[in-house]
């Protein structure tokens, strides 16, 4: 029987979970854009589902799982489909990245926080944002970016605090 000692340790089960992990990449954000928008800002945006997915590795998978997925993910989601568009493909590979390295941080911690997974996404957001000083990929001011992003992800945030939460129930195998 698998445990998440396995899961996280062995070499050979990196792959199907980074398949995995791909996967739900894609399947969580194509769910949520499923449903009609609200508002002019969409919904992938407001409740963030393609940060659910690394969320999740972080937890029962090898870290660099939910890393490497992060790094590419919205790279084929961009070849695939030409969604979303370059820069925001960058962002997001950008966002995501940090947002497991946090994770990864967090838990190497020890603590066993819901917020991590929040804070996680905050950091990411503010080294987003710092990155648009330097490579002004978006037509966007950085604190603009940082505030707008933020004050929009708020749905998003209970989202990851609460699959957090629930993850806090699992045995803690590093």
């Amino acid at each position: 029987m698998l445990s998440l000692t396995s899961l996280r340790h062995k070499l050979v089960m990196q792959i199907p979970a980074a398949v995995l992990t791909l996967g739900m990449m894609w399947f969580f954000p194509f769910l949520v854009h499923f449903f009609p928008a609200i508002s002019a800002v969409p919904l992938g945006s407001q409740l963030l589902p393609i940060f659910y997915a690394p969320l999740l590795a972080a937890w029962l998978f090898n870290p660099f799982v939910g890393l490497a997925c992060s790094l590419l993910m919205p790279f084929i989601n961009h070849a695939l489909t030409g969604l979303p568009e370059m820069n925001v493909a960058v962002m997001l590979s950008i966002e995501l990245s940090v947002f497991s390295l946090a994770l990864m941080v967090f838990r190497k911690s020890g603590a066993r926080l819901p917020v991590f997974a929040p804070l996680a996404l905050i950091v990411a957001k503010v080294f987003s944002s710092l990155v648009l000083f330097i490579l002004p990929i978006m037509p966007v001011t950085p604190w603009a970016y940082f505030t707008s992003s933020l004050i929009t992800a708020i749905p998003g945030l209970i989202i990851l605090f609460v699959i957090n939460f629930a993850l806090l129930g699992l045995p803690d195998e590093r």
